[in-house]
């Protein structure tokens, strides 16, 4: 009987193989399809970085900001862009990244088949929902440096379960490791903290719960004494000290716990709420998954009574919860929902609705036949068919994906839809403009970083919290852009040259969404109207005169005779 089971295991190895291989193709596709605003000035840090031997501390980009302090909690990860940009191009980094995160899926696949099924039961349902969450993460997804702290996560849950599961302090040796590293990548390993701290809480509350005040909804059998969870604090506290190892010390605590004022978060896309528009409808697909695994967990907790009653993980419930607010909140930390909720969340719907593969005893044999039924051969035969051409499919699509990725080695050039490559060009072209002040477009400032090094920035993309004149430097950039204040910002900052978009386009939202999200659509092109009117001004007033335009930038300089 062993034998008769191993082709159907063997075409599921090579379906999972194909699944991945299709996976890597999408992500590398999508890699190619646009150039992350933060690349160029990350590969400038990590120039910078690798030719000095020293982290940077002081900001030389932005004339704004010229001589202040800054923190750059990128550090590592930018030296390896750097070095991997530099000796073998664009297309390996977009390689290795789309690799990280096939690898983080496939550590989940096997997280989630290890700890949360039962013989594979389901196994495909964690597949689609594997690609589901993938898809619904690709505009946060490429080349970018952020991606590391999903892996990270990722890895933290599975210590925490770990140990949860085994009450092995040795487990939580690797906290250190773990977060030196991560607090040298980026920024997000405060958020790893936040969840050490979150289950720190959440088990002191059940031990508390399982002596005083049992709870019959509650699964207890994770629940640890307080020596574990004192093992717990101190291995975290241990983590945390080793973060002041690195290279700037405490000055990346206050610099990130720093940044509280939220205006960022209404002007830059991947900060918006899932409630702004444009709307991510893949996003918002998981998160109703989300919500429906909720629902139906307390539903199964609460009013499900006898032997079909489902207890609750109150850590990782809590868990799934905290996480789905940051990602109602922001767009940007919907990756961080997905790699965190996948395996509770699959193992729900999978028992609830009692998601079993095919019977695996045999049928009765015929007395003095040792070979299966014709019935069951043909069962095996099919099954193994459909595996099969499910294989060729996801193969047949990694290459369409890959023959349809347009393949890049200088993304400087190749990207001159998205980045003033042209305009940049034409202001190299022309010294005499040199010692004009520049006042840039914010979504531009780290490719001016990388392609335009020798002219100082009014901004770029990696401080838009810095406090500058009261308020922060993304604040006094959109002050441009009222008509109320712009003039008075072009005198204060004695703006002699300005380099900007010139489009001057309306969204087009289908109706249904209009009616749907019932959209005031007289407010929002009226709030885009307001962000044309400095682009009116200077195409009105004689001070300013266009010298430049090629549909994507347009670039105006003061006349000094006026």
């Amino acid at each position: 009987m062993l034998e008769e089971k191993k082709p159907s295991k063997i075409w599921l190895k090579i379906l999972l193989v194909a699944f991945y291989l299709f996976v890597f193709a999408v992500l590398l596709n999508n890699s190619f399809g646009y150039l992350d605003p933060d690349f160029g000035w990350h590969l400038k840090m990590g120039e910078q970085i690798w030719q000095t031997r020293a982290v940077p501390d002081i900001n030389y980009e932005d004339y704004t900001l010229s001589g202040t302090r800054w923190v750059d909690h990128e550090w590592l990860p930018e030296i390896f862009v750097y070095l991997v940009y530099h000796y073998f191009g664009y297309i390996a980094l977009s390689v290795f990244f789309a690799l990280l995160i096939v690898a983080a899926l496939i550590i989940q696949l096997a997280f989630t088949r290890k700890f949360f099924l039962t013989d594979d039961r389901g196994l495909f349902f964690v597949l689609i929902l594997q690609a589901f969450g993938t898809y619904a993460s690709l505009p946060l997804l490429g080349v970018r440096v952020q991606e590391i702290t999903i892996l990270c996560l990722l890895l933290l849950a599975i210590i925490i379960y770990l140990y949860q599961r085994n009450k092995n302090y040795r487990l939580l040796v690797w906290l250190i490791p773990l977060f030196i590293f991560w607090a040298s990548a980026h920024g997000g390993f405060l958020v790893g903290f936040f969840v050490l701290g979150l289950f720190a809480l959440v088990k002191a509350g059940e031990l508390w719960s399982a002596k005083k005040f049992p709870v019959r909804f509650i699964d207890y059998r994770g629940v640890l004494n307080l020596k574990q969870i004192g093992s717990l604090a101190g291995f975290s506290f241990l983590a945390l000290a080793a973060t002041l190892a690195t290279p700037y010390g405490y000055r990346l605590h206050l610099f990130l716990l720093g940044c509280r004022d939220s205006f960022y978060q209404i002007y830059l896309g991947e900060w918006q709420s899932q409630y702004s528009y444009p709307f991510v409808f893949p996003q918002l697909g998981y998160l109703e998954i989300v919500l429906i695994f909720l629902a139906l967990l307390f539903f199964a907790a609460f009013f499900i009574k006898g032997g079909q009653r489902r207890k609750i993980d109150l850590y990782q419930t809590i868990l799934v919860i905290f996480f789905a607010a940051l990602a109602f909140k922001a767009r940007r930390h919907f990756p961080l929902l997905f790699i965190v909720s996948l395996p509770i969340i699959s193992c729900f719907f999978i028992n609830f609705f009692a998601l079993k593969p095919e019977p695996e005893t045999s049928l009765p044999m015929p007395a003095g036949n040792a070979r299966l039924p014709g019935k069951r051969k043909i069962n095996i035969a099919l099954k193994n068919l459909s595996l099969a051409v499910l294989t060729l499919a996801l193969l047949a699509g990694a290459g369409i994906f890959i023959f349809r990725t347009p393949f890049t080695a200088t993304p400087e050039k190749n990207y001159q839809d998205q980045y003033p490559y042209q305009a940049v060009a034409f202001l190299q072209a022309h010294p005499e403009w040199n010692d004009l002040k520049i006042f840039n477009d914010y979504g531009w400032g780290g490719y001016l970083i990388w392609q335009y090094p020798e002219r100082k920035l009014f901004i770029d993309g990696r401080l838009p919290e810095y406090p500058m004149r009261g308020r922060t430097a993304l604040e006094e950039y959109k002050a441009f852009f009222d008509p109320e204040q712009m003039i008075a910002q072009m005198q204060y900052y004695d703006i002699g040259l300005v380099l900007i978009s010139p489009k001057e386009d309306y969204p087009k939202i289908p109706w249904w969404e209009i009616w749907y999200f019932n959209l005031n659509m007289e407010q929002i092109n009226s709030d885009i109207k307001k962000s044309f009117s400095f682009l009116e001004y200077l195409r009105a007033s004689p001070r300013w005169r266009s010298v430049y335009n090629d549909g994507l930038a347009e670039i105006f300089v003061r006349q000094t005779n006026q």
